[in-house]
């Protein structure tokens, strides 16, 4: 990690994954109560207009399959995808940063990829993308980036989300 990385990192009181050593699992184990878990869950049961539009715009439907993805390479895609996305939007904070293990949900044929920072407390800094079967980014949700637009309640609670 660069020096000037650390110091923002601490600045902020960000914690951020260290890499993954080569013998270990780039799928992330579920969390108690996993928060990914709900947040699909919620996308594909709420009624609220705003679940029904993302519902629509990813093509799923409320009978959607919901998959914790526990296959090593897709694991590995899924983790270079996040990263990439966010070496390169936030390169003064992720710039230097290595993939590390992410836990990655398929809804339907989307796939939901979170590296698991704790969404907890009032200065919880957090991203989940969506990324489409090619590893597109096609949007995100989350709490702490300035340029994030509020996402209704029914899909997780302080959260936001971002198209691209």
């Amino acid at each position: 990690m660069k020096p000037a990385i650390g110091a923002c990192i601490v600045a902020f009181g960000l914690s951020v994954p260290q890499a993954v050593p080569h013998q270990q699992s780039w799928c992330a184990a579920l969390r108690s109560n996993e928060p990914l878990l709900l947040d699909a869950k919620r996308l594909l049961g709420s009624s609220d207009p705003e679940s029904a539009r993302q519902r629509e715009k990813y093509g799923l439907s409320r009978r959607s399959p919901v998959t914790v993805i526990r296959d090593e390479p897709t694991c590995r895609q899924a983790s270079n995808a996040y990263w990439n996305v966010l070496r390169t939007s936030v390169p003064d904070l992720f710039g230097g940063h290595a993939d590390t293990p992410v836990l990655t949900v398929k809804v339907g044929s989307v796939y939901l990829v979170d590296d698991q920072r704790s969404r907890d407390g009032r200065d919880a800094y957090w991203e989940v993308m969506i990324f489409d079967a090619e590893w597109h980014r096609l949007s995100g949700y989350g709490a702490g980036a300035d340029d994030l637009e509020p996402l209704p309640n029914a899909m997780c609670r302080a959260s936001h989300f971002r198209s691209v």
